[in-house]
Formats: C-alpha cells, structure tokens, sequence
C-alpha cells in the first residue's frame, strides 16, 4: 500500500467518525483556492510533514467505533464509571486515585511512568504532590517530602526527575526542587531558599518556573524573573541555579525542545535558540501575518498561533506547521474548518499525531482534536465530556501508545485518555 493510499483511507475512516463536522462547500472552495496559492510556495514542507504524519493516522482508524462503555481497546480495565467511545476515554478524577482537591500543574513521562506534579488541598491546606501512574489511568501519590504549597514544572531524563515549585503558596516565588533518581517513585529536597532563583518579587509572584526541559547534560529552567522580565535559568544537578537569559524585552519564556537537541525559548513573535540553555541567540522566525506563538510542541514542527495584535481573540484558534524546527511556520488550514468553535491552549505531537488542546469556543468544557496529515481532525466525543466544565485541556504526555490529557483545574472531574 503506497504512503498516498495508507492517507486517503485513514482521511475517510476519520471523516466517517467525524460525522457531519466538515466545512460547507463554499468555504470549502474558499479555503481550497487559499490552500492552491500557499501550495506553491510550501510544496516541500508540506511533502515532509506529510511523509511524518500521514501513517500515524491510519492507526487510529483502527480504534473505529461510537459505542460509549466501560472498556477501551489496548487500555485494560477502566477504572469505574469510565467510558470509552472510538480512541478516547474518559476517567473519574475521584476515581482514579487523583483524589478531591487535587490540581495539577505539569506532566512529564519517563517512558515507563506519567508523573503528574501539583497540589492537593484538605482540611483548608495545601500541599505539594507528586502522583505517579504505570498505566495513565490509575495514579497514587509518591514519597515526598511534606511542604506546603504547589510544584509547578517537572521533567525527566531517564530515571532522572527534576521538580521545582513554590512553598508558600499557589503563585508564589519558586523556592524549592525536589529530585528523584528511581524514575519518580521517590523525591527528595535538593534546593530551598527565598533566593533560588533570584531575588523574589512576591507582590507579582516572581520568579516563576513554569517549565523545565533537559539540554545537552543541563536542566534548563524557563519561566519570569523577579524583575518583572522573562528568564531562564540552568542547573546541573538541581542544586544550584544560574540566570542565562540575555533579553530583558517579554514579560516570561516558554521552552520546546527541537529535533537536534537544542531548545527554543519563545514568547509570541519573539524567539531565541540555545544548544546548552546558556547562551541563547536571537531568531527571527517566518509567521503568518499578526501570529505569534502561544504553544510550541516538543521537536517544533506543530505549535498554537496567538493572534495577539487582534483585540479580541480569534475562534478558531490557527494551528500552524513548521518543517524546519521551528524557523517557518504555516498556518494549518485543515484545523480552521474542522471545528468553527474551537479554542486551542496548547499542542503536542505525539508518535507523529498532532494532539491539540483546550475548549469548545472559550468555554470551561475541555475539547481536543488529534490529526496527522490528511487535513481531517477527530475530536472527543461530546458523550465523553458532557457535564465536564472543569476547565479547557492543557497538559499532556505519553506512555508507549497512551496519551494522558488533563486540565490542570482542581475542580476539574475527568481524565481523558487518548489511544493511539
């Protein structure tokens, strides 16, 4: 079967299960005239992102099916009250062994494991927790130290977890690290002190770490300093912590990993690059007219378009394609047709599917697409959200063929699971 034949039969698949969610014929006509003239000047990154993507896929065609129940293919046993419709589920926060009060802020994967870092409220008080999970489904909280307050970033490598948070309250100064060396299922104190990242501003809740990400043997930190501008910060061992950042012009910087190992750091139209997370030089991307970028995928070749120059903002969200890591970027006509309503936070690309994340037309009910390179998206099945206003999804990470998708919110009532 030709790479062409494997993406015309996963379009159709999906477009069968996608119902009556396509374009009408005029703006289909529109947007295919649109799509001619990008065409020709985009030819070979679209072969690339076609040739990466298309196969992927057909593999969710073969999760087909609209019957909404307890089991999923490949999952196992849900735990109860779960269902399942096609490739996605839906799992009870409460049942799950996420427990009331729980609010996570960050995902990471150490390929065996999904570590969810955050906090947990009871009896009126917070405490920073790490919950780990084998399956993305059934989670339990790790030994750790007991520290008020909330972890914000985590990351791993190997067996390597670095986690790094706020001990005095949700927003506060980033003041502590916890560190695992056994894949997560343990985590001690490795840093603390008001000064860790620089002097705190508590007043504006800085300095924040919002994301970590491992580079070239260092863990690099991204997120806002205490002057009330972006920064980064790089560690070796966790312990101790030097600012790196040399641009005092964005207010915070978000990190994405690209596919030669080095790491972009960004914040809307503004970009830099850094093979160490040390020295950090300017780029100068190619962005649709009025974008910026609000989220970059890991390996920079899908990321959410930030129409930030617009006083209101634009529904739906442009999802945009780079096949260069991260240097030019396309907008992704396909994701503007599939769901008018569609409001995107955050995207990942996951075994060569594009998983994007957030909520039908701003609202608090959560709502994610997954496409390859056939220009068709599956979305969940409103059956599986219905009743959830928890709050749009914005975290995400992958176990072998399991993608975990959360919200982040504490009242938020439901895990949804993606098989791929």
């Amino acid at each position: 079967m030709t790479l062409d034949t494997r993406g015309t039969r996963a379009r159709e698949a999906v477009v069968e299960r996608m119902g009556d969610r396509r374009p009408d014929r005029g703006d289909l006509h529109a947007r295919q005239a649109q799509r001619q003239r990008r065409r020709m000047r985009t030819v070979l990154a679209a072969f690339v992102v076609l040739v990466v993507l298309a196969a992927p896929l057909a593999l969710l065609s073969l999760s087909d099916g609209t019957h909404v129940g307890p089991a999923a293919p490949g999952l196992g046993e849900l735990p109860p009250g779960s269902q399942t419709s096609g490739a996605w589920s839906s799992v009870p926060v409460h049942g799950s062994g996420l427990g009331d009060g729980s609010a996570v802020r960050a995902l990471t994967s150490t390929g065996d494991a999904v570590l969810a870092v955050g906090s947990r409220t009871a009896d009126g008080v917070q405490t920073a927790t790490v919950w780990r999970s084998e399956d993305g489904l059934n989670w339990a909280p790790v030994e750790q130290p007991q520290v008020s307050g909330a972890l914000t970033a985590v990351e791993a490598h190997g067996d390597m977890v670095l986690a790094v948070g706020a001990s005095s309250r949700v927003g506060g100064p980033a003041d502590m690290v916890w560190r695992s060396t056994d894949g997560g299922r343990t985590f001690g104190p490795v840093a603390e002190g008001s000064d860790l990242f620089g002097s705190p501003a508590p007043e504006m809740g800085r300095p924040f770490v919002a994301v970590l990400r491992w580079v070239d043997g260092r863990w690099v930190a991204g997120g806002g300093a205490a002057d009330g501008y972006g920064g980064t910060w790089v560690s070796h061992d966790g312990a101790e912590w030097s600012s790196t950042f040399p641009d005092n012009t964005v207010g915070g910087v978000d990190l994405a990993s690209q596919p030669d190992g080095a790491v972009l750091g960004y914040w809307l139209d503004q970009v830099w690059s850094s093979t160490d997370g040390q020295v950090w030089s300017r780029v100068d991307p190619a962005l649709p007219n009025g974008l910026g970028l609000r989220s970059v995928a890991s390996g920079a070749a899908a990321a959410v378009g930030d129409p930030f120059h617009e006083a209101t903002h634009t529904t739906p969200t442009p999802i945009l394609r780079s096949a260069d890591a991260g240097l030019t970027w396309v907008t992704d006509d396909s994701f503007l047709g599939a769901d008018p309503s569609a409001t995107a936070l955050r995207v990942e690309v996951v075994d060569g599917l594009v998983v994007v994340m957030g909520s039908e037309d701003g609202s608090e009910r959560p709502e994610a697409w997954v496409s390859g390179a056939t220009g068709s998206w599956l979305g969940i099945p409103a059956a599986l959200t219905e009743g959830d206003d928890g709050g749009p999804l914005a975290l995400s990470a992958s176990l072998g063929s399991t993608v975990v998708l959360m919200s982040g919110q504490p009242t938020s009532p439901r895990i949804y699971i993606l098989h791929t």
